[in-house]
């Protein structure tokens, strides 16, 4: 009986003139990803990443991708290595660091993630912890 109703509900507010006119949201970078972000590997976390999946697909049946459209992520090589220097500072060195410096953090690529949530072959094998 509920689905009647929200059928109802979605053709009312999708009549434009007698037509009915449907859309999927687009897939707006940050929707899903954060989920992804933190690492873990969970049942609840493979069902997402493949109604995530899943959901791109449909959008691309729907919205052909563009070719030539400056993309919203993107990796910059800096061809440079980062060398690890572990100081240990005290609490007033690191409140000093916090408050005159800009946020920055580092994450598990979430792209990277989803790939080995879904299956542990499809992923590229390079390091996971690399999103700002």
């Amino acid at each position: 009986m509920e689905t009647d109703v929200y059928q109802e509900l979605c053709e009312t507010m999708a009549n434009k003139g007698g037509t009915l006119l449907y859309s999927v949201p687009p897939f707006v970078p940050g929707k899903f990803e954060y989920q992804f972000m933190r690492g873990s590997a969970t049942a609840r976390d493979k069902k997402l990443a493949r109604l995530i999946q899943n959901y791109k697909a449909a959008m691309d049946k729907v919205k052909k991708p563009t070719d030539g459209v400056f993309p919203a992520m993107r990796v910059i090589p800096v061809d440079k290595t980062i060398e690890a220097n572990n100081i240990i500072h005290t609490y007033d060195q690191v409140k000093s660091y916090i408050e005159t410096n800009e946020p920055l953090a580092v994450s598990t690529c979430y792209c990277r993630h989803q790939a080995k949530l879904i299956d542990e072959q499809s992923h590229c094998g390079v390091p996971d912890e690399v999103c700002f």
